[in-house]
Order: structure tokens, then sequence, then C-alpha cells
């Protein structure tokens, strides 16, 4: 019977907890990004830009600073936009 009083709970906590990581929005007047659960071919998190406006600045910034030819895709997780290299 204890067994099943453990189970119950365990279950309980468990689908209190998402699945997977909820993503955040950056306050409008902020310039920090929030982060979604997508990820880059090293591993990491992904930035993810609330606008395509504003992904799309960061590319061009990034080819005028750097000389990285990057593209703009809507993230397949959550709302907001990513930067590519294909």
């Amino acid at each position: 019977m204890e067994f099943k009083k453990q189970l119950k709970q365990l279950k309980k906590a468990l689908a209190s907890h998402p699945t997977k990581p909820q993503p955040t929005t950056p306050p409008k007047d902020s310039k920090s990004y929030a982060v979604c659960i997508c990820r880059d071919s090293k591993g990491e998190f992904k930035t993810l830009y609330p606008t395509q406006l504003e992904a799309l600045q960061q590319a061009n910034l990034l080819l005028q600073t750097k000389g990285f030819k990057l593209k703009t895709y809507p993230c397949p997780d959550t709302l907001g936009w990513h930067l590519t290299k294909s």
C-alpha cells in the first residue's frame, strides 16, 4: 500500500513539471534575449530573437563586423527567430 501512495505522489510531482524548458520572453525595454530548447551544432542553446527584424539586425551586424553571412528562420519550438549559416 505504501508503494502505491509513493507512486501516486511521484506521478503528481512529475505531472506538475514541464517536460521541456519553457521559453521566456524578454521585457519590451530589454536587449537581452530568451533561450528556447533549440541547440546549435555544438550543442549550445540558440539565441531566440523576439522579432525577425531584431534577428536581421543581428545578422547584419555580424556580417559587417565578422564577415558571417547568416539568414533568419522562425523557431520551430516557440515564437521567435533564429540565425543560421545555411
